[in-house]
């Protein structure tokens, strides 16, 4: 069996990697076609990856039509060039099978059109691995097919079950940032806001990621422990750090070492938006809030629903929410992996295989 895999932007790359980490060990022959933040990825498995620019988007056909794959696994991306979509469509054009790979509850038309945000929906694949029912419920209300949507589990939340000695991660990363092992450390996990909209034109929510972080750190400062915690701003990977040097300072720190997970056990508490890295710290057992000024509803990640953290919509009420956050700082926290009653299963990335597999089979079968 081959399959070409395609992505672009780190969310579902992220996503896609663990599903091709999974297909390789079932011997599925794999090509990694990869552009922008991808390529780092994927080459973490140590195969060649091949970059994809205009040119080959533009001939997408024809570089199918060379190496003959059994399918074509795409992620999702938002980010002016969107070469997933352009593949799906010369898929579709030389009748070969198609599965994309969603990882995040947002902007799902804006993933399959290439006229975002709000396009006819003219790059679908096939079909749809999807996280949760919630995400094909929010699919469905937006004019895709049921028929398209296979709910799978989210893959990247595999790591988080992985064996760690999280007490022992917590002590390295807290060493090399130069933070005390009874310090406060505060993660803020920014977005790209206003990466995104000035790379598609349109906006996605209705703030972005400096208005935000300059309310939580006001926030902060009117509390007591905001006089000697310590805050570490946590690029998103396409974000440059040299746009939060305003916000330095003796408490304040920049930092995109270490991965998300052991990032995670380093913090006392993690605040941001609506990054799937805090839905993954809530998962972990740290109090999560989310800071999204004037959102309507609960927004892209289900946090408040599932029981896992807080959600604040107002400037007004930010301080309130910062000082019930703080105080859920002061509690013993759970085991640091998800447990029984998680709302997200282990083996995500098996089910995604199983579906590429079985619908290779049934292709080939017919």
């Amino acid at each position: 069996m081959k399959v070409l895999c395609i992505a672009g932007d780190p969310g579902g790359t992220r996503t896609l990697s663990v599903v091709s980490a999974e297909l390789l060990r079932r011997g599925v022959e794999l090509q990694l076609v990869a552009y922008r933040q991808a390529v780092g990825i994927l080459q973490e498995h140590g195969l060649p990856v091949i970059v994809c620019d205009e040119v080959m988007s533009a001939n997408a056909a024809q570089h199918l039509r060379d190496w003959a794959p059994d399918l074509l696994l795409a992620a999702t991306s938002i980010n002016g060039q969107d070469f997933e979509k352009r593949f799906i469509q010369a898929a579709r054009s030389i009748g070969l099978a198609s599965i994309g790979v969603l990882d995040f509850w947002a902007n799902y038309r804006g993933r399959f059109t290439t006229q975002p945000p709000d396009g006819p929906l003219d790059a679908l694949p096939d079909f749809i691995t999807v996280m949760d029912a919630k995400a094909a419920e929010d699919m469905v209300s937006e004019g895709i097919e049921r028929g398209r949507l296979i709910v799978t589990g989210q893959p990247a939340f595999d790591e988080l079950y992985r064996p760690c000695d999280s007490a022992e991660v917590r002590q390295q990363v807290r060493e090399s940032i130069g933070c005390g092992q009874d310090d406060l450390l505060l993660l803020f996990a920014s977005q790209p806001f206003t990466e995104i909209t000035s790379e598609t034109g349109f906006r996605t929510v209705p703030y972005d990621e400096m208005e935000v972080l300059e309310l939580f750190l006001n926030s902060l400062r009117e509390t007591e422990v905001g006089a000697y915690a310590k805050v570490w701003l946590r690029p998103h990977p396409r974000e440059s750090s040299a746009k939060f040097a305003p916000f330095c300072g003796p408490q304040v720190f920049i930092s995109s070492s270490f991965d998300r997970i052991q990032a995670i056990h380093a913090a006392d508490a993690v605040t941001g938006m609506s990054s799937i890295f805090l839905l993954e710290a809530a998962l972990l057992g740290l109090p999560v809030l989310s800071i999204q000024p004037r959102q309507v509803g609960e927004g892209p990640i289900p946090l408040a629903s599932l029981g896992l953290g807080e959600i604040t919509r107002s400037a007004v009420e930010c301080p309130a929410a910062v000082q019930r956050w703080l105080a859920a700082c002061q509690r013993p926290h759970a085991a640091r992996t998800p447990g029984p009653e998680s709302p997200f299963r282990a083996g995500a990335a098996g089910r995604v295989a199983d579906v590429v597999i079985d619908r290779i089979r049934r292709r080939q079968a017919s």
